[in-house]
């Protein structure tokens, strides 16, 4: 990330931004805390945009506050995908296959929860937990490579861990489930108890919750039952059911016959609950920037009543 917004920042200087209009800051790991004091406490800084984790952003949100400073959150997400009987079922396992397992899992639109009705179930998990576990696992220079590294030797103990204690606590792994460092193969997990960890944080990784719904409506039920509300998917042959379903999810964001990982720059991107507040995107985004002022100009006197 940091060499990213480095790479912008280079360009925006050679394209003849002015000096000060753009300014990145680093800092080494673990040391964010001060930087954001400092900002925060700035009267020149007017907005806080933030992307993470929803324990952070809740702590920015409350310095925040004590400064009366507005901001932009973009956070944590258990975002569902429910498959509804009348679906395709060829084409829900590619979406599902993809909206769990790309950039292994490290998006935070990613499938976390997908939720079956029941006449498709059987079918729809025997060959999902196929297909994840085909999907090639190691070297990112690997073009034939889907599954790659995760980010770093925390993130791999924390799946690792997570995936042990929900099969501790009875669930069943269908596919994956070893981690082969410095990667976790795409991991499909059922029968997840709702005190598991995996079943309520947000697990950054190659690891997906399938479970079996008697309705999509009950899917829908289970899915707002989450802390969390930024993304989620409904794949169904019936597209104004689809619709329905999609009007009942309590999330920021949800695409009908599609899987949750989209973006559009002119969208209004962002969550609601634990997810976060307020919308990227280019329009929205200038809204969230920017002070609202009513302005009024008389061109002749007006009578006052004293």
């Amino acid at each position: 990330m940091a060499g990213s917004t480095t790479a912008w920042a280079e360009i925006f200087q050679e394209a003849g931004l002015p000096a000060g209009a753009l300014n990145v800051v680093t800092h080494a790991p673990g040391e964010a805390g001060a930087i954001a004091d400092a900002l925060l406490a700035s009267p020149l800084v007017k907005r806080i945009n933030f992307t993470g984790s929803t324990p952070t952003g809740r702590r920015l949100a409350e310095k925040a506050g004590r400064q009366l400073k507005r901001v932009l959150l973009q956070l944590s997400g258990q975002n569902p995908l429910i498959v509804a009987a009348d679906a395709d079922l060829d084409y829900a396992v590619n979406a599902a296959t993809y909206g769990a397992f790309i950039h292994q899992g490290q998006v935070c639109m990613c499938a976390r929860r997908i939720y079956v009705e029941r006449p498709l179930a059987e079918a729809f998990a025997e060959r999902f937990a196929a297909r994840a576990a085909a999907l090639p696992t190691g070297d990112p220079s690997d073009p034939a490579t889907v599954v790659g590294p995760v980010i770093n030797e925390w993130a791999l103990a924390l799946l690792d861990r997570r995936v042990k204690e929900a099969v501790g606590l009875g669930a069943r792994v269908m596919a994956g489930g070893v981690p082969v460092p410095p990667c976790y193969p795409a991991t499909v997990l059922t029968d997840v108890p709702d005190e598991a960890e995996i079943a309520q944080g947000e697990t950054f990784g190659p690891v997906v919750v399938l479970e079996t719904v008697e309705s999509a409506e009950q899917a829908v039920t289970r899915a707002n039952a989450s802390d969390f509300g930024l993304v989620a998917s409904v794949i169904t042959g019936d597209t104004r059911r689809g619709l329905r379903l999609a009007s009942a999810l309590e999330v920021g964001i949800v695409h009908v016959n599609d899987q949750p990982v989209n973006d559009e720059p002119h969208m209004p991107f962002g969550g609601v609950k634990d997810s976060g507040w307020g919308r990227f995107g280019l329009e929205f985004a200038a809204e969230e920037f920017s002070e609202l002022q009513w302005l009024t100009v008389r061109d002749q006197d007006r009578d006052f009543p004293f």
